[in-house]
């Protein structure tokens, strides 16, 4: 058996002019484990599709309600790891800003911002020569009573002087994280100074810029680990038109709006 890690994509609607309410969609990562590329697509798809037919909470931008447009599996990656262990990588997404100044924004997430997600298939390597080690910092941490397993989105910054910026996400699994998330910031400090990357034969060097959103990962327990079918994580976006929402299903670059994971009281612009 092997582990897989599934991005299903979860599409909302708001009113029906899509000039003042642009689609908004949400990414799951949840992780398969199963005995063949194809078993875990099939998996994948059915659980989504599911999800999304017994999903009865509706979602508000002011005081518009939203429901669920569609929904099904975009990607779907094998993981290298056999057991879920603190620090491992889950998944990686590679964006280009809009405007290359905004990449503290997309830390700090203060506000929702344009960037141009990049399909990454086969082109880009992370190459890193030293990891940092957690195992101290899990172990203090079980003293406490509240143990739990955590999904921490880790921003890098590449860098090259052939080349504008361009920026890395990795979904990193911890055992455990303390309310200032130290633990993430130490371990994606420690990634980011001993590591290179290629994309599109062009090196980069990766600089850490911060932790971007940390969830819970419901389905996990400390000493247990992540389940199959667990949900990692999400992320929540917004798409100008169906073009660009073609494009996004189709895993091909496309330009997607960062949006905060929730939408309580958030106004979003006229037009991306």
């Amino acid at each position: 058996m092997t582990w897989y890690c599934a991005k299903s994509i979860e599409i909302y609607k708001y009113a029906d002019d899509d000039r003042k309410f642009p689609v908004i969609f949400d990414e799951n990562l949840y992780l398969v484990e199963a005995g063949s590329f194809s078993e875990a697509k099939f998996r994948s798809i059915s659980f989504a599709e599911e999800k999304a037919a017994v999903w009865n909470s509706p979602l508000y931008v002011g005081e518009v309600k939203g429901r669920v447009l569609a929904a099904g599996l975009r990607r779907i990656e094998k993981l290298k790891v056999n057991v879920m262990k603190t620090g491992t990588v889950v998944s990686r997404s590679l964006y280009e800003l809009i405007n290359p100044d905004e990449a503290s924004l997309l830390v700090e997430q203060s506000t929702a911002i344009q960037v141009l997600y990049l399909n990454q298939d086969k082109r880009l390597r992370v190459m890193r020569k030293k990891i940092l080690n957690v195992q101290e910092n899990i172990s203090k941490a079980k003293q406490s009573e509240e143990l739990c397993w955590q999904s921490a989105h880790i921003i890098y910054s590449l860098t090259s002087k052939n080349s504008r910026p361009l920026i890395l996400e990795e979904v990193v699994i911890f055992e455990f994280l303390s309310p200032d998330w130290s633990e993430a910031e130490m371990f994606g400090a420690a990634c980011g100074s001993f590591s290179t990357a290629a994309f599109e034969g062009i090196r980069y060097q990766v600089h850490f810029v911060g932790i971007r959103q940390v969830n819970l990962i419901p389905d996990a327990e400390v000493g247990i680990g992540p389940q199959g079918f667990s949900e990692i994580t999400y992320s929540r976006f917004a798409i100008g038109n169906h073009q660009q929402l073609e494009k996004l299903l189709g895993n091909q670059d496309c330009i997607v709006e960062s949006l905060p994971a929730s939408l309580c009281n958030l106004q979003v612009p006229d037009s991306i």
